[in-house]
């Protein structure tokens, strides 16, 4: 029989952390005060004050005498000791990832270095339809696996109930948003040398919180006080964590801790993580009973939203939506269920419209304009139609949905109101003429739908590539499932949709006209392994043969601008019309910063002096 990877005498290169990452010198240290809670010995009030203690110091706590049986625990982890010890092939038979997935070793890497751990990763809600696509080996395991599954949830609740009742939220506030969605097993074989390598990367958890079942031997470390340390093992104990979006709904009053996974020279570990989560579709925010004028809130307003590459923890101060915008809900919602059905119709009547002339005014596409040359396609459809003036276009939109012209009129002619109040409150603030961004600045009006059909595996793949947008001003009408990430400070940074709201983005020839003032920021969209993504984009363009230029403010404005360092004296760009950007932009393969570097003045003062 072959061996097994981890059967070695020494940790092979490609399991050697960087010195930075490494754990240590093995025996590490334990940590002895993370609370072990009684939930059967005290008061509620007593209970209450010792969970609320821990997850505001440690962000951790173990429980015991928690109403899940000895044998309960025990049979499950038997259940979890056969699978591992299954040959590779019976452990690999996972189809799609919304069933189950095994992943060995070397099937994950940072950095080319790959974690000391095999594990398996399935969904558990609702449980009874997930159930169905789990391991049917060992025999044995959907039965006991869901019967644990239902003990867990219990705790949950009664543990999620003492923590609500704790912050002073309403009564059944967080066990009423939350699920039991997904069970990790994971199997860290004895290692040769602990101190090179890691079973598991440092993270915090993306749930409300997480509730963890290790065998006795010590493998959880917390990062506390900027010090790695052990978390003890206790028979029959659970170890609790608070995740990230309970640090938001608490507003910051709860911990959501770093920490990781270490390996024993000695013994191998096994322990089972149920990550409990907020609904899909729930709005994540500061619950409104901590905020006040003296706590404001803390994080915006996210929904928690998976895919291989990772969860959504908070969104970025730095984004912001509009709302009260004036365009009635009942408007929005009814121009979002057009598109959905429009993109379900049958595949002839839409393949009418497919074309990828950038010149045509209503157009199907998928990927990009430029499918055929394309080394990689993303993960999109698009449709795409002029819309201003409405009476001009009208005709050459479809006539499928049967409602589609009339309501889809009515929505591209308020959002045009809405966009344009938006330019002039923007046109006020950098003083320049009243009205200077009408007319021949937005004289076009482009609709722009994407549809992203669900995606076996998002890690792969792209619903649109990173880009700024060359116009003028967009903006962004999401349905409820995220996927726009903005790169901001080195990361990409998820933007999750608010309903009845609107996302307003500036783009790069109102960074010229800005002279520098305002930035287009890079963006991107993922893809999601459930639901299909619809969203809807409105594009205020200058006509092709405008003048795009630095604006000249209003002298007082100006004088302002520059006082507060917000202003430059000199225009960085130099006037060019919008055809002449828009083809040096598609000639630079859309890249915003080469594209602008034609049209720097510095540019064009240093070639003058080159010469």
């Amino acid at each position: 029989m072959a061996s097994k990877w981890f059967q070695v005498q020494h940790v092979a290169s490609d399991y050697t952390f960087p010195p930075e990452d490494r754990p240590g010198q093995f025996p590490f240290p334990l940590c002895e005060t993370i609370p072990v809670i009684d939930l059967e010995n005290g008061s509620r009030n007593d209970i209450i004050h010792q969970v609320l203690e821990a997850s505001k110091r440690y962000g951790f706590f173990q429980v015991i005498n928690h109403g899940v049986s000895e044998d309960v625990i025990n049979d499950t982890f038997s259940i979890f000791d056969e699978f591992f010890e299954l040959p590779t092939e019976d452990k690999k038979c996972a189809p799609n990832r919304n069933g189950w997935f095994y992943m060995g070793s070397t099937d994950y890497a940072k950095d080319g270095v790959h974690l000391w751990r095999d594990s398996i990763k399935h969904s558990c809600y609702p449980l009874e339809e997930c159930m169905q696509n789990w391991p049917q080996q060992p025999t044995r395991y959907r039965e006991v696996v869901a019967a644990y599954l239902k003990r867990i949830e219990n705790l949950s609740r009664r543990i999620l109930g003492v923590i609500g009742e704790g912050l002073g939220l309403e009564e059944g506030y967080l066990e009423e948003i939350s699920q039991v969605q997904l069970l990790v097993g994971n199997y860290y074989p004895a290692c040769p040398d602990p101190s090179l390598t890691l079973g598991l990367l440092k993270h915090c958890d993306p749930s409300l919180i997480t509730i963890l079942l290790q065998q006795d031997v010590c493998g959880l470390q917390v990062l506390n006080d900027g010090k790695w340390m052990l978390v003890s093992s206790i028979p029959n104990a659970f170890v609790v964590n608070i995740g990230n979006q309970l640090q938001i709904i608490s507003n910051g009053k709860l911990k959501s801790a770093e920490h990781r996974a270490v390996t024993n020279p000695e013994r191998s570990r096994k322990s089972i993580a149920i990550f409990i989560n907020p609904s899909p579709n729930c709005i994540v925010e500061p619950a409104k009973v901590l905020v006040d004028e003296f706590n404001p809130p803390l994080y915006e307003p996210s929904s928690l939203w998976s895919s291989n590459q990772g969860y959504t923890r908070n969104q970025p101060k730095l984004i912001k939506y509009v709302i009260n915008h004036g365009v009635s809900k009942g408007l929005m919602e009814e121009t979002m269920n057009i598109y959905k059905e429009f993109f379900g119709m049958e595949a002839e009547y839409k393949a009418s419209f497919f074309s990828n002339d950038i010149n045509k005014s209503c157009r199907i596409y998928s990927s990009t304009l430029d499918y055929d040359n394309e080394e990689v396609h993303y993960w999109r459809d698009n449709f795409t139609h002029r819309c201003y003036p409405v009476q001009e276009h009208i005709q050459s939109w479809p006539n499928k949905p049967l409602r589609y012209r009339e309501v889809i009129g009515e929505y591209c002619v308020e959002l045009r109101k809405f966009l344009l109040t938006i330019l002039n409150l923007i046109g006020e603030g950098l003083g320049v003429e009243e009205g200077y961004f009408e007319d021949k600045l937005t004289k076009t009006q482009l609709l722009s739908v994407n549809h992203h059909i669900p995606c076996p595996d998002p890690s792969l793949t792209l619903g649109m590539p990173e880009h700024c947008d060359p116009n003028l001003i967009s903006m962004l009408h999401q349905c409820h499932v995220p996927g726009l990430q903005v790169f901001k400070d080195n990361q990409w940074l998820n933007v999750d949709p608010l309903p009845d709201s609107f996302l307003v983005i500036t783009g790069l020839q109102l960074k010229v006209i800005s002279n520098g003032m305002f930035t287009s920021p890079i963006h991107r969209v993922m893809t999601h392994s459930k639901e299909a993504r619809t969203t809807i984009g409105m594009f205020l363009i200058p006509s092709n043969d405008i003048l795009i230029e630095p604006a000249k403010a209003k002298a007082k404005a100006k004088a302002k601008a520059e006082a507060k360092g917000n202003g430059n004296s000199h225009p960085i760009y130099r006037p060019f019309t919008y055809k002449e950007f828009f083809t040096t932009f598609t000639q630079n393969k859309c890249n915003a910063d080469l594209a602008l570097q034609c049209f720097n003045n510095l540019n064009i003062n240093t070639h003058e002096q080159h010469n």
